[in-house]
């Protein structure tokens, strides 16, 4: 073990360090050194629920999406996707660049389509009860009987 010269109270566990040469060895170790010394109920809270959970039914729309491509190349590819923004494409050139989408952007697509097939569904029914109610009352009016003077 040899102490870092970079970084105070680190210890490297090799010999000759090799962070005299890569700067970046030194620092995470120190994150790594970081890290351990938090307690491991804190460490597990910061992952908990990390990500939201996905309606089933939405993922299965994103699945079945037929407007939704292959993963797009990397030089398509606004960074590495290290960020979580790996973007698709999108036959229906949707997304902030017209055609690239993340899963996010699929989600909130297809997410929103449901709904509004779900309000329509809500709306047709209500209009089939209606006239279903209206064509068992015994009491017909003619269009032009209300008629002002």
């Amino acid at each position: 073990m040899s102490v870092c010269s970079r970084i105070a109270d680190l210890s490297c566990p090799v010999d000759p360090c090799p962070g005299k040469d890569v700067a970046s060895v030194c620092s995470h170790l120190n994150t790594l050194r970081l890290w351990r010394q938090i307690p491991i109920e804190d460490q597990v809270n910061r992952f908990a629920n990390h990500r939201p959970v996905v309606n089933p039914v939405v993922r299965d729309a994103v699945n079945a999406c037929r407007s939704r491509g292959p993963v797009l190349p990397i030089s398509m590819q606004e960074d590495c996707g290290c960020r979580g923004k790996e973007l698709s494409e999108c036959r229906d050139s949707r997304g902030t660049l017209p055609g690239r989408v993340t899963l996010q952007d699929c989600l909130q697509c297809q997410g929103s389509r449901l709904l509004l097939a779900i309000h329509l569904e809500e709306v047709l029914h209500f209009v089939s009860d209606a006239s279903h109610s209206a064509s068992s009352s015994s009491t017909v009016f003619p269009v032009n009987s209300f008629q002002t003077v």
